[in-house]
């Protein structure tokens, strides 16, 4: 954001760091709210403020979302929210929206943090439930949420009143992606399905035979989404009709970073062992590969570097020169 990079940990803490020198600018202690806080989520940018939410996976956890000031650290708001999150907040004008640990669905005005309303789709989620967590996808129109039920709801934006609900059969366990003309989500049962926007009816569905979780990613004509094949992820890239999948890439000891990315034109993904990974979009082919010293969890990027985060607790600026293209 601007010249910071900011970095939630696993430890409770938020770091803002300077994107030319890797020094330290500020820090926030979530722990001092109360709770063990963890942060998994990607930030949101939106009106000049880093949001992000806590989770804390205790049946009495604390959670909270937050709004700061990248900048400075200062904190704008922050709002109580159960146990917290693990998914993105999603923005739409003064909204935002995100899905907690409890299956709930919220809304929440950006300005000051105010709850405006809330919709519970399904139970709230165990320990073993939380690789497997659904954000939700917003329209103008719509927002649309994937329950830990079976079930895939659309809800107004301006007060969360049910438009309609379409029973899937089994748990959503990915983000909800919105196509130019449907919508996209995985399931516990191994499924990729398209669903029609305006009354959820499904259109069409690919078995994967494995688990898909994370959010769904577009690149050109495909869908890059991440699933889970015994304890090793596998990135897979689907055609967008969902007639096949165009190619898969696996890592030894498994993909560890929370999501696919693209950039550059290529897809992304980090593994056990520290390696970052670029592929080819179209076939899935090695572009290049970068070591970084831990498990790689997140990458942020802008045109000439890759920030990528560690579960040893060190971010990497890594550029990528134009001809390794």
């Amino acid at each position: 954001m601007g010249d910071t990079v900011v970095v939630g940990s696993c430890n409770g803490l938020i770091h803002g760091i300077d994107k030319a020198t890797g020094s330290a600018r500020w820090k926030y202690e979530a722990r001092a709210d109360g709770g063990r806080p963890e942060f998994h989520s990607t930030p949101l940018v939106t009106s000049g403020l880093l949001l992000l939410g806590s989770d804390d996976r205790r049946p009495d956890g604390v959670g909270f979302v937050y709004a700061i000031e990248a900048a400075s650290g200062a904190v704008r708001w922050k709002t109580r929210i159960g146990r917290g999150l693990m998914t993105d907040i999603v923005a739409l004008d003064d909204r935002l929206f995100l899905v907690t640990l409890d299956g709930e669905l919220v809304a929440l005005d950006l300005a000051t943090g105010q709850k405006a309303w809330s919709f519970q789709g399904g139970r709230p989620l165990g320990s073993k439930d939380m690789n497997f967590l659904t954000t939700p996808a917003v329209t103008r129109e719509r927002v649309y949420f994937g329950g830990s039920d079976g079930v895939l709801y659309a809800l107004s934006p301006e007060a969360g009143a049910l438009v309609w609900k379409s029973v899937i059969g089994s748990r959503v366990t990915t983000a909800v992606f919105p196509g130019s003309d449907a919508l996209f989500l995985g399931t516990f049962d191994g499924r990729l399905l398209r669903a029609d926007a305006s009354r959820g009816e499904v259109t069409a569905e690919l078995k994967l035979g494995q688990v898909p979780f994370g959010p769904i990613v577009p690149s050109g004509k495909l869908l890059l989404v991440l699933s889970a094949e015994r304890d090793a992820p596998v990135l897979n890239a689907v055609e967008a009709s969902l007639a096949a999948v165009r190619w898969s890439q696996r890592a030894a000891g498994g993909w560890s970073s929370a999501r696919p990315y693209v950039w550059r034109g290529k897809a992304l993904a980090g593994d056990e062992a520290g390696h970052l990974s670029a592929f080819a979009p179209d076939d899935g082919s090695p572009v290049w590969t970068r070591q970084v010293d831990g498990v790689i969890r997140g990458v942020g990027f802008e045109d000439d570097r890759l920030f990528v985060g560690t579960l040893r607790g060190a971010v990497f600026a890594v550029r990528i020169p134009s001809d390794s293209d």
